[in-house]
């Protein structure tokens, strides 16, 4: 059934039963109110007859002649006997029994005749067990709820009429922005390269600020997300063939140049060719190793060893790293105790890159300040540097604006240009964030925050 339908219909139920309900309890209420109401004045022209000591007979004739309505008079005497007096209501069915006389000595009673018309009896006893019995039509009244029920009838079925009709109009708008939607995802699930292309109309095509028009907004988000998401992936593609086969190209090379026997001539050559080409064996192995770490963050599965770490050490081992290779550097560091729940190989990689991009991008001379705060719940890790720091627009992209095959990290300075990336995987993994922002040193400051409990990521 279509949605459209089902809202039709739930509608038309909704506004059925609520126009039954509050008109039905309306019209009862009315009718119960009458119905007192004509009791009331039963009970008090009853009392009035009993007050005329000697004369309640011909009293009780005088007030039924004059009751509008019409009111029956009959007689019982002493010996049971019972005497219509003047007609009304119910006094053509037999007499009533001693008990009900008793009952409607007291209150009206509401009675229903043989021919099943309705009326209320009250009774006014006498001396000697006799009684003059008194009957009301409650006809009337009982047509005047039979007609506000077809009024309420008749209005509840304009009002789901009228509210089906509303239901309709209004939504089928929204309806069809729907439909429209869901053709879309059908398209881009399928791969369409047509919906890729007219993400623009599919924008535009959902201005407002209602419901739909958020989610055709969502829509175009989600297809600018697939297409970058897929020309990202495009280009990593690309990138990573080329960084593998450059290193390739390179083996070749000095292998036809090793099966030439004219180069074996320089004696030389042949232990610098095969230096050359483990170095770029090496290198090609680095790539396809920090491809797997890359692969292997990307996945939405646990950590798969996670223990308590030292964080401070693996800074310190670091830092003295740093100190060893860069003697000519001016470190300034301020660790404090750490320790953090994680993989340590994967913390210690995420140090290592770290480190290893103050090493390449930055001169030897170039200052540096490393700090370890200990928040209790996180750990802060601050690196500031005096080198070159980064391009503008870079800081406002963020970690996730670094290429993963950055040009600047190219096979002059060493690595495979994957380290940021995979910085942000590791401290992703670990349930922490990254953040690049200038330096106060005048080059790039790297800040780093990380649970010190773990959280499955």
């Amino acid at each position: 059934m279509k949605l459209q339908t089902r809202l039709t219909i739930t509608t038309a139920i909704l506004i059925g039963v609520a126009t039954l309900v509050g008109g039905g309890a309306a019209a009862f209420s009315s009718f119960q109110s009458e119905l007192v109401s004509a009791e009331n004045s039963l009970n008090q022209e009853a009392a009035s007859i009993g007050k005329a000591k000697g004369q309640q007979l011909p009293t009780a004739l005088l007030i039924g002649s004059a009751n509008p309505t019409g009111m029956g008079v009959s007689f019982v005497d002493i010996n049971g006997n019972y005497s219509i007096l003047q007609d009304g209501p119910g006094l053509r069915s037999s007499k009533p029994s001693a008990k009900i006389l008793t009952q409607a000595s007291v209150t009206a009673l509401q009675r229903t005749s043989p021919n099943h018309r309705g009326y209320l009896l009250r009774t006014v006893a006498l001396p000697d067990s006799e009684y003059v019995v008194l009957t009301v039509s409650t006809d009337q009244i009982r047509t005047s709820y039979a007609n506000s029920l077809r009024v309420v009838y008749g209005f509840s079925g304009i009002a789901v009429v009228l509210a089906c009709g509303f239901v309709w109009f209004f939504i089928r708008r929204d309806l069809r922005g729907i439909r429209r939607l869901i053709s879309q995802a059908k398209d881009i699930a399928g791969g369409n390269r047509k919906v890729f292309d007219a993400q623009e109309n599919l924008e535009r095509s959902f201005l407002g600020t209602d419901e739909v028009a958020l989610l055709g907004q969502s829509l175009a988000k989600m297809v600018q997300e697939l297409q970058a998401n897929q020309l990202e992936m495009r280009r990593f593609l690309g990138d990573a063939s080329h960084e593998l086969r450059t290193p390739l190209t390179v083996i070749r090379g000095y292998l036809e140049l090793l099966d030439d026997p004219r180069s074996l001539e320089d004696q030389s050559f042949a232990p610098k060719a095969v230096s050359k080409m483990t170095h770029e064996v090496l290198r090609m192995q680095q790539l396809i190793d920090d491809l797997l770490l890359l692969a292997e963050l990307g996945t939405t599965s646990e950590l798969q060893s996670v223990k308590q770490v030292d964080f401070e050490s693996l800074v310190n081992n670091e830092i003295e790293n740093l100190h060893n290779l860069q003697p000519k550097r001016s470190v300034t560091e301020h660790l404090e105790a750490a320790s953090i729940d994680g993989d340590e190989s994967l913390l210690a990689q995420l140090l290592a890159n770290l480190f290893g991009n103050l090493r390449r991008h930055t001169a030897s001379t170039d200052a540096v300040e490393i700090h370890l705060l200990n928040r209790g719940a996180e750990l802060v890790l601050t690196c500031d540097d005096a080198g070159p720091g980064l391009a503008p627009e870079t800081y406002d992209r963020g970690i996730n604006g670094f290429e993963r095959f950055d040009p600047s990290r190219s096979r002059a300075n060493g690595g495979s240009g994957l380290g940021m990336s995979l910085m942000a995987g590791i401290v992703e993994k670990h349930g922490g964030s990254i953040s690049l922002s200038p330096s106060k040193l005048g080059g790039l400051r790297t800040e780093i925050h990380l649970p010190t409990a773990h959280i499955g990521v």
